[in-house]
């Protein structure tokens, strides 16, 4: 080969390595051509292994960066878990976060705390757990099922208990709405004559006083009535409905006018004037927005503007989220709704919309959200099932139990590690907790 081939040769070497050694160390060091995405992720329990379109990445939290735009495959594992596994869709120059990731055992421990239970209440800080038998006897037993107290026979046939704040009354709901209270004392049930609830309705603990108990009486006026001193106070008249949140009452008179108060105080807050119908049930949120259920079943939601937005119609039950920024709304066709106030921040969900989490053949029985705002409960037939809220590729669900008794809501432990409810495989009916992290997590 002549001299000046070779020399042309070396040089076209020359400028190509020039050009291509950059590229390839800055490929290396993750820059593309392209605009890439992140994606942030992070998974309950602490430290589960995520990988990535087959790549492993290690333990969560975790942000991973330069991902191609579209579809990449997401899993997350961890040792005695199910693994999570979806298809999320990355977006140039843009982060997607997927922060909610629940891993659940592959096989669920369960033990059964109380095997004679038809009703039960677990008290505000989960050490005490209130239980009747299908004699209507009431138990008090502690957090592994060791009974505290002899029974107790109640006067009629519950249909729910409710613990006083400071767990040292039960507040008994029997069919017909009649109302019995029981005091706690020491080892000892002492049923607490309380006249001036006959004929009540709505009756609830008083967050701000112990002893004390709301009710809308038969004159249609909120009194706050002390179960010890048995005095009674005149709290709001002409009362169609209310509701707690916090320390303050929301209030709807029957003229349709809707007000807050806080307890205690006088001062009142008008947040409509007029709702144009009775509301069966308030749902105030903690960001002071208040959701009305009205007696045509119809959902609206009165914003902190003081403005009336139409959310559904055909609604049966509707709950805030426990940080208070979206609903879980069950509507009559046997769907499952989130919905997200408009002007509210919540990452991939869309505000101002009706967001399909479930829609099954089969009546949805007992919807409620889990602590972390991010899951829900719900009933099938006799199946518990657990599922999330994030639709993106699909809502991933999982069933807990396929004897749920659906009678009565389940009640998450104070941890969030934990589910308690009634199961109903075989008779007596009992009362079983099912763990949702396996025992090293604990």
């Amino acid at each position: 080969m002549k001299l000046y081939i070779r020399r042309i040769l070396l040089i076209i070497s020359c400028v190509l390595f020039a050009i291509v050694a950059p590229l390839i160390i800055l490929y290396a060091m993750g820059y593309r051509g392209e605009l890439v995405g992140v994606a942030i992720i992070d998974a309950a329990p602490r430290k589960a292994i995520v990988e990535v379109n087959g790549k492993l990445y290690g333990t969560l939290p975790r942000s991973i960066p330069n991902l191609l735009p579209g579809r990449v495959a997401v899993r997350v594992t961890k040792e005695g878990y199910a693994p999570w596994e979806k298809k999320i869709e990355i977006l140039p120059g843009a982060a997607t976060e997927l922060r909610s990731i629940q891993l659940l055992p592959s096989n669920m421990d369960r033990d059964v705390l109380i095997p004679q239970s038809a009703l039960f209440a677990l008290s505000p800080t989960s050490r005490l757990l209130a239980s009747v038998d299908a004699k209507n006897n009431l138990t008090i037993h502690d957090d592994t099922g060791v009974a505290l107290t002899s029974p107790l026979q109640l006067s009629g046939n519950p249909t729910a208990i409710s613990w006083s704040p400071n767990e040292a009354h039960l507040l008994i709901t029997h069919t017909k709405q009649t109302y019995e209270i029981i005091q706690l004392d020491r080892s000892a049930l002492q049923t607490v004559s309380a006249p001036a609830m006959v004929g009540g309705s709505s009756v609830a603990w008083d967050p701000s006083t112990t002893g004390r108990i709301l009710l809308i009486d038969k004159k249609r006026s909120l009194i706050a009535y002390d179960i010890r001193t048995k005095e009674i106070e005149q709290v709001a008249q002409n009362i169609n409905a209310y509701a707690i949140s916090g320390r303050t009452l929301i209030l709807q008179t029957i003229d349709n006018t809707l007000t807050s108060k806080r307890i205690g105080s006088t001062e009142t807050q008008i947040h409509a004037s007029d709702t144009q119908q009775g509301a069966q049930k308030i749902i105030p949120g903690s960001n002071g927005e208040i959701a009305l259920l009205l007696g045509n079943n119809e959902l609206t939601l009165v914003t902190k503007q003081k403005q009336i937005h139409h959310i559904a119609f055909g609604v049966q039950e509707a709950a805030w989220s426990p940080d208070g920024t979206t609903l879980l709304i069950q509507t009559a066709d046997g769907a499952l709704h989130t919905y997200v106030p408009e002007g509210a921040n919540t990452g991939s969900t869309a505000p101002g919309e009706l967001h399909l989490v479930a829609r099954l053949s089969r009546p949805i029985t007992n919807p409620q959200w889990l602590p972390d705002g991010n899951h829900i409960l719900y009933g099938v037939d006799n199946n518990l099932i657990f599922s999330e809220i994030d639709t993106r590729d699909h809502a991933i669900t999982t069933t807990i139990d396929t004897a749920y008794n659906a009678s009565q809501y389940a009640a998450i432990e104070a941890n969030g590690q934990s589910l308690l409810y009634i199961q109903k495989e075989k008779e007596p009916r009992s009362l079983v907790r099912t763990w949702l992290v396996v025992e090293g997590d604990r």
